[in-house]
């Protein structure tokens, strides 16, 4: 399914409006409505009064750099590029549960496929490789930022026989201020740390986020908690800034630190103690960047962070010039 922002594209290129005059239609259509339409669901009856078909649009096949989380019916083409051994669980109610994940990519992106319980089977047809075309997908945030594709019932999945060269991805580099959503890479300066518990407590069987100090999974009970680092701040690259989430390895990449040295330590002490790790270094940034639901602005969840070599990156920029200058002789 588009969402509200495609379907503004779409209408105002078919249509020519601007995208505010098109939306004031749509709020005024839900009004109309007495608010028992969705702003999407609006915006699809105005589609439908403007004469354009939508359906067809949404059926497209996406590619992975333009999926965003909580999409719906999702269509898309894919390599896979990993594939993870079946792990068994207990469940609460007692009985054995499964869980594999497939890794897929189609050179603008990379996204995981859990699979559950009888769904595992699945992967047992399927080789790095593979070629897999996707139909009628949803998507979601995982725990640590990433993106998921969740299978439904009436999802298909399908090997093809198709070539789909899948090279590293390229990843572009940007400036803050012109950020949009995809993946990027950022050169930035961490310039604050938001006071969030920097330790959080996972089900180790189905990664389902815990209470600290109940440890309680409404899936297996009682467990020993797997435990995760996080930080959350603010970087900033001289054109803005941006929220920033690291998670796991990333974070402790970046503060030189530990689950184990952080839980032991009040909140405030260990959110100065990351600050003082942390604040006035400089990193290359790789990420995904999307938009956070609750404070409605953009954030970057990293996934690579590489600490800057000033002399290093001083030679580069020389040879930069170097061979512009070359070219401008020739």
């Amino acid at each position: 399914m588009l969402t509200l922002d495609e379907i503004l594209e779409e209408l105002s290129k078919q249509t020519g409006k601007s995208k505010e005059e098109l939306m004031e239609r749509i709020e005024a259509k839900q009004e109309e409505l007495s608010g028992l339409v969705s702003l999407e669901g609006a915006a699809h009856l105005v589609a439908r009064d403007l004469g354009i078909d939508l359906l067809k649009k949404s059926e497209r096949t996406l590619q992975l750099k333009d999926i965003k989380t909580d999409m719906k019916r999702v269509n898309l083409k894919a390599k896979v590029i990993g594939v993870t051994p079946v792990r068994e669980f207990a469940k609460k109610d007692g009985t054995q549960g499964k869980v594999r994940n497939l890794v897929i990519s189609d050179g603008t992106g990379q996204a995981r496929i859990p699979l559950w319980d009888k769904q595992t089977e699945i992967a047992d047809e399927i080789n790095i490789g593979d070629v897999l075309e996707l139909k009628n997908v949803s998507t979601r945030q995982s725990t640590f930022g990433n993106m998921d594709i969740i299978l439904y019932k009436t999802s298909i999945m399908r090997k093809i026989e198709e070539d789909l060269p899948v090279q590293p991805l390229s990843v572009n580099r940007i400036s803050i201020k012109d950020a949009t959503e995809g993946y990027f890479e950022i050169k930035g300066m961490i310039v604050d740390i938001f006071s969030v518990n920097p330790v959080f407590y996972l089900c180790p069987e189905c990664k389902t986020k815990l209470e600290k100090d109940n440890y309680i999974c409404n899936t297996h009970g009682k467990v020993e908690p797997e435990k995760n680092m996080i930080i959350s701040g603010v970087i900033d690259d001289g054109t803005g800034t941006m929220r920033a989430v690291f998670f796991r390895d990333v974070a402790k990449d970046v503060s030189d630190l530990d689950e184990k040295t952080l839980e032991s330590l009040e909140l405030e002490e260990a959110i100065k103690l990351i600050k003082e790790h942390t604040i006035g270094k400089e990193f290359l940034f790789k990420g995904r960047i999307q938009k956070n639901k609750i404070f409605e602005n953009l954030e970057l969840v990293v996934n690579q962070a590489r600490e800057i070599d000033i002399l290093d990156e001083a030679n580069k920029l020389i040879e930069e010039l170097e061979e512009d200058g070359g070219k401008e002789e020739v």
